[in-house]
């Protein structure tokens, strides 16, 4: 989920009035509006600070600004091979690097990636991994397209 789906959603809970029937609904209602916008101010605080830190630039992914995913060729009747692409952290338009592969199922909706060895920066706490399940979160919850 990104933080344009969280304050999405936010904004309907903060909308929400109907509940609202008494001087004790509103102080709880002031309560959670007041909660929820902490919430989304602190996620805008830290989104630039959130990420992982590659050989090829950082990977945000609250945003996944410069991170792509492109389709290969069919892998059998419901999958086909998929790549993600990581621009560059530089001005070239074309400074771009394949940081996974794996595969898509089209018809379930499932997806399988492997990072790139030795993509990441820093080796603690399987960030590698915590990476993979994050893109893989991403393109089934398609918040990262598929692109021919």
């Amino acid at each position: 989920m990104n933080l344009e789906q969280i304050k999405a959603i936010a904004n309907d809970i903060i909308q929400d009035k109907e509940w609202v029937n008494d001087s004790h609904s509103a102080s709880e209602h002031k309560g959670v509006k007041d909660g929820l916008h902490r919430l989304i101010n602190h996620l805008e605080e830290v989104k630039e600070e959130v990420g992982y830190e590659t050989m090829y630039g950082m990977i945000n992914p609250l945003t996944w600004n410069g991170v792509s995913v492109y389709r290969g060729r069919p892998v059998d009747s419901d999958s086909i091979s998929i790549e993600v692409v990581l621009r560059g952290d530089t001005d070239k338009p074309n400074d771009r690097s394949i940081i996974a592969t794996g595969k898509y199922n089209i018809s379930t909706n499932w997806c399988s990636l492997n990072v790139k060895d030795d993509l990441l920066t820093e080796d603690k706490y399987n960030y590698d991994v915590d990476l993979e399940n994050d893109l893989v979160k991403a393109v089934e919850n398609r918040d990262l397209h598929i692109k021919s």
